[in-house]
């Protein structure tokens, strides 16, 4: 291993997370501080609220959202399907993509993608790390029972220092969930 490149240098993190009915700020601003902090391991983010793929034009934005959700209220639930049937295939491809799985799960709050999302994750054998809001004690038992205890985490802070760690091979990545490439791949 190169002594300037760790572990993670090159991986990809998917960032998960609630969108819907909560304010926009929420979504971005984890996203933007856990991007910045991994960005020296050298680790790669995909953030759905930013443009990934070159092929995929629709970027969701709580705009996006509120416009999809006045259309629902009108009855047009085949510009909804339309519209949000191509953001969940572009957001599940980015699952498929991804080494491992950040995410913040604000249980307060309805969510389906983040609930398919994980679900995908763990048929894949993708490592995950998951604050859940308020608090852990607010898990939901669906998702307590879909994830190992150790997938979860108090705040983001853990979650970097946990990556840092197994960026440094201070602790060892479990094979089952891990699979990283050489650099030159």
């Amino acid at each position: 291993m190169d002594q300037n490149k760790g572990l993670l240098y090159r991986t990809k993190a998917y960032l998960i997370g609630n969108l819907q009915d909560l304010p926009e700020q929420e979504g971005i601003l984890w996203r933007e501080f856990f991007s910045k902090n991994v960005e020296e391991m050298g680790i790669l983010c995909m953030n759905p609220l930013e443009k990934v793929f070159k092929n995929f034009k629709s970027l969701e934005s709580k705009k996006f959202r509120d416009e999809m959700s006045n259309l629902l209220k009108t009855g047009d639930l085949e510009t909804v399907h339309k519209e949000f049937k191509e953001i969940r295939r572009r957001d599940l491809a980015m699952v498929d993509r991804a080494d491992f799985i950040v995410g913040v799960l604000d249980s307060r709050v309805k969510t389906y993608g983040v609930t398919e999302e994980l679900s995908v994750s763990v048929k894949q054998n993708k490592a995950i790390f998951l604050v859940v809001k308020p608090d852990l004690t607010e898990i939901p038992l669906w998702i307590a029972g879909m994830l190992k205890p150790s997938c979860f985490f108090n705040n983001l802070e853990e979650i970097i220092r946990e990556l840092k760690l197994i960026n440094s091979g201070r602790k060892e990545v479990d094979s089952a969930y891990w699979r990283i490439f050489e650099d030159k791949f």
